[in-house]
């Protein structure tokens, strides 16, 4: 039964209690669970001896879990779901460093202040410590370990989709706004041989970033520095952490960095307009509580081009939330 099935007050009571799941799933990825369950079925007592936990509240926590999609019990014991093996470790698109930033104290005390940021519009995440979320991983480096894990594990499921929707065939040179470790860059120079590249982003990122034989390292911040020159710039994830007038000006960064007609690729979840279910509308509130940025619609990133001098060149979507927006330096 969805949940437009159900009774309106059991449908409200049911979104009430929608964070228990998402708890669930948060204290597996913290406790390794999955790493210790197959695709063959075992006892509960052994998997919960594996992770040092209790086998009773595990139980109760796979069974709920198991009615959104994740894990399976049968006869002999608890197996994996397609869902439930992306938390592993080892899975080569393991979403358990996600699971795990996504509750961190940081994080799952910024949704209890909602409501303050409805109140007062302010970011949530920035009464909770000085500076924000960026100060408070600054002073965590062991979560601040598993935030960077998160991203690299969530670059490494939109790398394909990117190559699958542009086509680098034409470009010379790649630059890589706020690229972080490189891994969207270093996928694409290692997929086009005829490519070369830059790493762009503050020093101490991409000082600790890995050497690529056709990247270079270019350090700066893109409110005060202007970027390398390319005639391709890829954005990824970048621009929904921050509000319009950010936005705005890192994008005329780059309109007054790069040569006339270069290429802007801006990948992110993008927003619908109706009221269906989305992905993005969850990320949106993420975005609200935790740094102040938002997700947008089509229309609003073609906005954000046009203020910042760009000429806005269309949407491409891929399966799933990902697309990519895409402009030209006139």
């Amino acid at each position: 039964m969805g949940p437009s099935e159900l009774p309106p007050p059991v449908q409200i009571m049911a979104l009430t209690t929608a964070m228990f799941p998402a708890r669930c799933v948060h204290a597996v990825a913290e406790a390794g669970v999955a790493d210790h369950v197959t695709d063959t079925p075992q006892q509960i007592e052994t998997i919960a001896l594996a992770a040092g936990l209790r086998a009773d509240p595990l139980r109760r926590v796979l069974r709920l879990l198991e009615a959104h999609g994740i894990f399976a019990e049968e006869v002999g014991g608890w197996r994996h779901t397609a869902a439930s093996a992306t938390l592993r470790s080892d899975h080569p698109h393991s979403t358990r460093a996600f699971a795990q930033m996504i509750g961190n104290p940081f994080n799952w005390d910024a949704t209890g202040r909602m409501l303050e940021t409805l109140k007062s519009g302010r970011v949530a995440g920035e009464s909770i410590h000085p500076g924000g979320s960026w100060a408070w991983y600054r002073e965590n480096p062991e979560q601040a370990r598993v935030f960077d894990a998160a991203m690299v594990s969530k670059a490494q499921g939109e790398i394909g989709l990117l190559q699958m929707m542009h086509d680098f065939s034409t470009s010379q040179r790649v630059v890589d706004v706020a690229g972080g470790a490189g891994h969207f860059l270093h996928a694409i120079l290692n997929a086009h041989p005829h490519l070369s590249g830059v790493l762009f982003d503050l020093p101490d990122v991409v000082a600790a970033a890995p050497d690529h034989d056709r990247a270079t390292k270019a350090a700066g911040d893109f409110f005060k520095d202007a970027l390398p020159a390319g005639d391709t710039y890829l954005l990824s994830n970048i621009l929904h952490d921050w509000e319009d007038a950010e936005a705005v000006a890192i994008l005329e960064c780059v309109r007054r960095s790069a040569p006339s007609g270069a290429q802007v690729l801006v990948l992110e979840q993008w927003l619908p307009t109706g009221p269906e279910h989305h992905p993005s509308k969850n990320l949106d509130i993420v975005m609200l509580l935790i740094v102040g940025g938002r997700e947008r619609t089509d229309s609003a990133y073609a906005d954000l081009f046009s203020q910042a001098g760009l000429i806005p060149a269309g949407t491409r979507r891929c399966p799933g939330p990902v697309a990519l927006q895409t402009a030209r330096v006139p």
